[in-house]
């Protein structure tokens, strides 16, 4: 996970929707937004690893990464549900045609959507999340 989660960072980073680069950035939690950020932003969280005992000593790892978009809600909000799903599409294209220079990883999947959500953040401003898991899979020595 440790390697994982700045890959998927610095892949993210380049999405063309972001604002900055810092408004893609790894979280403890998916509803937490640094300071200052603006949207759309892209939080990165891991969602746990899974460990199955493979034949010939190897082991089956499977890392799942919870990606958590934020937009703005204008006075449409059906407009920002539909953008912030092209967004997170985007997003998921990206990291399924990106190994992110691991070469032991042997499968990415996307995983399900959670609903989105819309809350007010202190300063006031309606906001949209989509909240939407990525499973890595990859197979190591268990030596």
């Amino acid at each position: 996970m440790q390697i994982l989660l700045p890959a998927i960072k610095n892949v993210l980073q380049t999405l063309p929707q972001l604002p900055r680069r810092s408004d893609c950035y790894i979280t403890p939690h998916v509803n937490y937004m640094p300071t200052g950020t603006r949207q759309p932003c892209l939080g990165i969280k891991d969602g746990g690893v899974t460990r199955e005992e493979q034949p010939g000593e190897m082991v089956e790892l499977t890392m799942r990464i919870e990606l958590a978009a934020f937009v703005r809600m204008t006075t449409d909000g059906g407009e920002a549900v539909v953008g912030l799903y092209r967004f997170m599409d985007d997003a998921s294209d990206l990291l399924m045609h990106n190994h992110l220079g691991l070469t032991d990883i042997d499968q990415v999947q996307i995983g399900p959507d959670r609903p989105t959500e819309m809350f007010q953040a202190e300063n006031k401003q309606w906001i949209v999340k989509l909240v939407r898991t990525m499973s890595y899979t990859l197979e190591r020595s268990n030596i």
